[in-house]
């Protein structure tokens, strides 16, 4: 049962979370999970702990874990796959989706931006939807290692190896040795909210948290930052589910 629910700011972020209580637990802990968010969970019989100054001592912790998961939308779910005549995203404009299918014929796929249109040709229905992932996965992976390297340089940082994955939980993450990874579906984003993705994760080359002076270096090289993270919570579950 939820005792209480509540904000509270860390790092200059507000961050919600709910209090609850179970009957399994054995200890107070801090659990952050799609589709409930951040919670602290109590022992049925134990006192209720000083929420904000447990969250303020895990604040790293959390704001790292948060930017693991897009809205608790995003989470689950697909729904069917596109089909012709339908409207699919591509650097945050809609493009109408012309597939054709053509029995003996290599799968490709054009992009006519003048007319926003996405012509795919399959040999088979059934390739239409893998046909299209690969368009994009490709894209994303040029756009993505371009955006790294001008960004690398702008922030005076080097990193490892850059890899397009399709995470169903994180947009991106760097790791302790300075590797890359981002999620394909950032192509479907506005360009700006992609970038500051990269930026968010190569700011991570020069502090290893969340804290202030992390987000002053990603203000400093994105300054709408905060616009670009609404975008996402507002819009990432919808990109997360397509073609699932």
């Amino acid at each position: 049962m939820t005792s209480r629910a509540g904000t509270i700011t860390l790092a200059g972020r507000e961050v919600a979370y709910t209090v609850r209580r179970s009957a399994r637990a054995k200890a107070v802990r801090l659990r952050i999970a799609p589709r409930v968010g951040l919670e602290i969970v109590v022992p049925r019989r134990a006192r209720l702990p000083d929420a904000p100054a447990l969250l303020r001592e895990h604040a790293a912790w959390i704001l790292r874990t948060l930017d693991r998961y897009p809205p608790a939308a995003a989470a689950a779910g697909s729904r069917p796959p596109p089909g012709d005549g339908d409207r699919i995203p591509y650097r945050g404009d809609d493009y109408r989706l012309l597939a054709r299918v053509d029995p003996g014929r290599r799968s490709a796929v054009r992009l006519d931006e003048a007319a926003r249109t996405l012509s795919v040709r399959v040999a088979d229905a059934a390739d239409l939807a893998a046909a299209l992932e690969g368009w994009y996965r490709a894209r994303a992976r040029a756009v993505l290692e371009a955006r790294a390297a001008a960004f690398a340089a702008a922030l005076g940082v080097r990193y490892g190896r850059l890899t397009v994955r399709d995470q169903r939980t994180r947009w991106g993450s760097c790791s302790s040795t300075g590797n890359l990874n981002f999620n394909w579906r950032l192509i479907l984003a506005p360009p700006a909210v992609l970038d500051y993705v990269v930026i968010h994760e190569l700011a991570h080359r020069r502090e290893l948290n969340h804290g202030p002076r992390f987000w002053a270096l990603v203000a400093a090289h994105c300054p709408d930052y905060r616009a670009h993270q609404r975008w996402l919570k507002a819009h990432g579950g919808e990109l997360l589910t397509l073609l699932r």
